[in-house]
């Protein structure tokens, strides 16, 4: 939790000073974030996005580029957990006995197309690059394993990336309450780039890289004239008639 505040200082730090613009704003979301990888696969034993859910908190600095273009810096916090005791026994999953939390910061430079702002409810379309740093905790069940089991699973504890890409394709709405302040609702992807969010790869023979979503809501305000302001054409004197 110290680290999300000291990142989250930081990022604001950055973005406040230039906020005070016009068409500038920001938001500030809660909700969940969800994990599927070797330790937590969708449609095995009843998981599902619950399986592995966990708080998703951050916010988002925008500065609007014409009626349809924002673009700012986002942070975002997710934590999200997965343990081989879900899957049930019989699936080889028990006998392996691995688990995981894992708390990640993730900051990107953010984009959303947003075709319709002037409505009451704004659909938008987002998407982002940065980085993650990746945190996973992850125990390891070493008994009754082979000299090969070990190897790999001493292979996964040296191999783990403390930093990766970050990549976030999002969908969501704003429901526009007063011309400076709006709910907005947000949900996220982030394409697989590392089979390491959950500290395992290589021990589990993956395939697949990890991913994880995130779904949120929030709150954004808007500094100066939302609206986009019409230009302003020269009075005309009677003498000029």
């Amino acid at each position: 939790m110290i680290r999300s505040l000291l990142i989250l200082t930081f990022c604001l730090g950055v973005f406040l000073p230039n906020l005070a613009v016009a068409q500038s704003s920001i938001s500030f979301n809660i909700g969940m974030a969800s994990h599927e990888g070797d330790l937590n696969k969708f449609g095995e034993a009843d998981m599902d996005i619950w399986s592995s859910a966990g708080l998703s908190f951050g916010f988002y600095g925008k500065k609007s580029l014409g009626d349809f273009f924002n673009i700012g810096l986002a942070y975002q916090f997710a934590r999200f957990t997965g343990d081989d005791s879900d899957f049930g026994e019989g699936s080889g999953h028990a006998s392996r006995n691995f688990s995981f939390a894992n708390s990640m910061h993730e900051v990107t430079l953010k984009s959303d197309l947003e075709p319709f702002k002037r409505w009451k409810l704004s659909p938008f379309l987002s998407a982002g690059a940065g980085v993650a740093f990746n945190n996973p905790r992850t125990i390891f069940d070493t008994s009754n394993k082979s000299d090969e089991q070990i190897a790999r699973i001493s292979q996964d504890e040296t191999e783990v990336p403390s930093v990766i890409l970050a990549i976030p394709v999002g969908v969501g709405f704003n429901c526009n309450l007063t011309e400076k302040l709006a709910i907005n609702s947000e949900f996220a992807m982030r394409l697989p780039i590392s089979d390491y969010l959950d500290g395992v790869s290589v021990s589990a023979k993956s395939e697949y890289n990890d991913y994880f979503g995130s779904g949120v809501i929030g709150l954004t305000y808007t500094f100066g004239n939302a609206k986009t302001t019409e230009a302003t054409l020269p009075a005309v004197k009677d003498e000029d008639l």
